[in-house]
């Protein structure tokens, strides 16, 4: 199957008894340390909180510098499972959108029934969880953006004008504001394509609990907002047969809708640009109703919600199977978002 970003070699299994196959399994085989990692969050977050027939079966086993771990899914084995990657790309828009009902309503419903509140800087929290600095993001930005400098309170990008608010020195300056009454919840930490397998029914599995702990409530959701926008949206126009109509154009459109709320900029546009728009919308709308489950300040929720976006923008910066020109865009809608915040009153 696809190898995984962090090298660790993903394969399915059919399993043959005599003449008989049984059904079949998937085994992530990586490095003995992350295996270990990986296979204790299994135990202590996801195999008590994930529903029935959606993780099931998982096993280890080691040699002296590698790990296993063998995940069995309760799937009819004439219909296998499928990547997100590839429903994501095959399937119309409503079949996807109804898949991430599934994920977020079904599968990690457990997960974020029984939240807990704290008083955190939110930004500090998504630091910790995604490994990240300022001079980390420093130094990567500053390999597709030579003059970047993140003591400017703006910074000029090829595409753009007019100068955009620069996100790093907007953290530095904002710090204070970014201390909320946040939810944690488990989350996946890593919720991308490549972790997410959908039935043809649209049932949906996980697998890669590596980074699975108690997190911001919003941490999954705005994790795959950046792989759709950032890995799966290109890899849908190169299968389109037209890779080089993913153009700056298209995509600040797109990011228009989504601020917006609505489709009117990219429906005449390219159908992938509409596709992913509306894949988007309906994560935000879930998210949202999330947060308003547990937060009466709309204020504090759409804070939560744009603090989230702009460090994991950010992230996208530092990705290596990232191209350089999608991680410019990147750092433009994280310039962008800071100007929203601008428009927010200070936290209470």
């Amino acid at each position: 199957m696809t190898k995984g970003l962090s090298g660790a070699a993903v394969i399915k299994v059919r399993a043959k008894w005599g003449n008989d196959y049984g059904p079949a399994y998937v085994f992530k085989i990586g490095r003995r340390d992350k295996v270990q990692t990986e296979f204790s969050n299994y135990e202590e977050n996801v195999e008590h909180f994930l529903p029935a027939n959606t993780a099931a079966g998982a096993q280890v086993v080691y040699s002296g510098h590698l790990g296993a771990i063998q995940y069995k899914f309760a799937e009819d084995a004439n219909k296998p499972l499928r990547e997100f990657d590839e429903f994501f790309q095959r399937e119309p828009v409503e079949r996807v959108t109804a898949a991430l009902h599934s994920l977020f309503d079904d599968t990690c419903r457990y997960w974020y029934a029984s939240p807990d509140p704290e008083f955190k800087n939110l930004i500090t929290l998504y630091y910790k969880a995604l490994n990240l600095d300022e001079a980390k993001l420093t130094t990567r930005i500053r390999q597709f953006l030579h003059e970047f400098d993140p003591a400017e309170p703006q910074m000029s990008l090829p595409h753009e004008p007019a100068a955009l608010i620069n996100p790093l020195y907007w953290l530095q300056m904002n710090r204070d504001h970014c201390t909320v009454k946040v939810y944690h919840s488990i989350s996946h930490g890593d919720l991308t394509g490549r972790n997410v397998f959908v039935t043809d029914q649209g049932h949906c599995w996980l697998i890669d609990f590596y980074r699975t702990y108690r997190s911001h409530l919003l941490r999954d959701f705005v994790i795959l907002e950046t792989d759709i926008k950032y890995r799966l949206l290109p890899e849908l126009f190169q299968k389109a047969g037209h890779p080089e109509a993913y153009s700056w154009d298209e995509y600040w459109a797109m990011e228009k809708s989504l601020r917006y709320g609505e489709l009117s900029n990219v429906r005449e546009r390219l159908p992938e640009v509409c596709k992913a728009a509306e894949t988007l919308l309906t994560m935000r709308s879930l998210a949202n109703d999330l947060m308003v489950k547990y937060h009466r300040d709309g204020d504090n929720i759409r804070r939560q919600m744009l603090l989230s976006r702009l460090v994991t923008h950010l992230n996208v910066t530092r990705l290596k199977h990232v191209e350089p020109r999608y991680k410019l865009w990147a750092l433009a809608t994280a310039g962008r978002i800071c100007e929203e915040l601008d428009q927010l009153p200070p936290p209470r």
